[in-house]
């Protein structure tokens, strides 16, 4: 599908979250109802969004909503270290933490009370978390936030340690507790080796294109990043387990749910998957991939992926604009 897909642009936050990354498309609508939600993306681990760039670019055409899309703390290039002061990394609860934070400035300093929720991977288990925080923990004196809907994509919200991946990753991490300090130390090995020759390897080992594997050799080269995403990934396998949240989350009325699986999805076990559609599936839209998507749709694979999602996007907002207008 051949489609002029726009650019995105720096999003500025206020001084006291830590650093991030944005991706901020603006809404291509000439004639943008003010009803409309914007969409805001959480990717998965590792928590660079540059990864995204032509899944969101796509998605922004098809759905000519806002779309901000925001890394995770502790993943910003540059970085020697993802976070000063102990443990030296941010957690799930804080990463959860900081986008509540976006949320209620963004209704506070620009009015933008209407948001969408759409979380990669982990991302998914972010966007959750985000749902219950905004209903448990209201602020006084910020305008209402409205949470119309959200769509994960390969999510991994429930026994991420389960997972092919995760066992891997689990045993890993048990046999060699200092891994996060071990691979950062090699980043900064990784970090004297020209960008050029550094990025032809990976293209030739990773079979990323020229974009993927830019933002892999940024990583890879980033002391702070690497550790931020070992120690998060620590995190999941001990945190993300069982079904978390309650009735009110999963069937409330007012905001529409919507879960992509994939087939041998390596994050997200089969068994899994079967036993969330058995227990949640009757009152949320949870979709099976047949199509062969990979869990990192976002490689090689962002547009295809952005086609499904703007159908899911665009009916969400259909439905609170009419809603709306009631």
């Amino acid at each position: 599908m051949s489609i002029p897909t726009p650019l995105p642009f720096p999003f500025p936050f206020p001084a006291n979250l830590p650093s991030l990354e944005t991706l901020y498309f603006p809404s291509s609508n000439p004639d943008p109802n003010p009803a409309d939600p914007y969409i805001l993306f959480v990717p998965g681990n590792p928590g660079l969004i540059q990864y995204y760039t032509a899944y969101l670019s796509t998605l922004s055409a098809l759905t000519k909503l806002p779309i901000l899309a925001v890394s995770h703390s502790g993943f910003c290039p540059g970085q020697t270290c993802a976070r000063a002061t102990v443990p030296g990394y941010w957690g799930l609860r804080e990463q959860v933490g900081h986008k509540i934070e976006i949320i209620r400035w963004l209704a506070e300093e620009r009015g933008w009370v209407r948001v969408l929720l759409m979380g990669h991977s982990v991302g998914g288990y972010v966007f959750m978390e985000v749902i219950r925080g905004l209903k448990e923990v209201p602020r006084e004196g910020v305008k209402g936030v409205e949470v119309v809907g959200g769509v994960g994509l390969f999510p991994t919200i429930v026994d991420i340690g389960k997972s092919p991946s995760g066992r891997l990753l689990t045993s890993i991490l048990s046999y060699v507790p200092p891994l996060p300090i071990i691979a950062a130390t090699t980043a900064r090995a990784l970090a004297f080796l020209p960008t050029a020759v550094l990025n032809t390897v990976l293209k030739a080992v990773t079979f990323q294109p020229p974009s993927a594997a830019s933002v892999t050799g940024t990583f890879l080269t980033t002391p702070g990043m690497v550790f931020q995403a070992l120690e998060l990934a620590r995190e999941e396998m001990e945190v993300i387990t069982e079904d978390a949240w309650e009735e009110e989350i999963w069937k409330c009325s007012d905001t529409s749910l919507v879960f992509y699986f994939g087939r041998n999805d390596h994050w997200v076990a089969e068994e899994t998957r079967e036993e969330l559609l058995e227990a949640r599936g009757a009152g949320v839209k949870m979709v099976v991939c047949e199509d062969g998507l990979p869990h990192g749709f976002c490689i090689s694979h962002g547009e295809v992926m952005a086609e499904k999602a703007a159908v899911w996007v665009n009916e969400m907002a259909a439905k609170n604009t009419q809603e709306g207008i009631l």
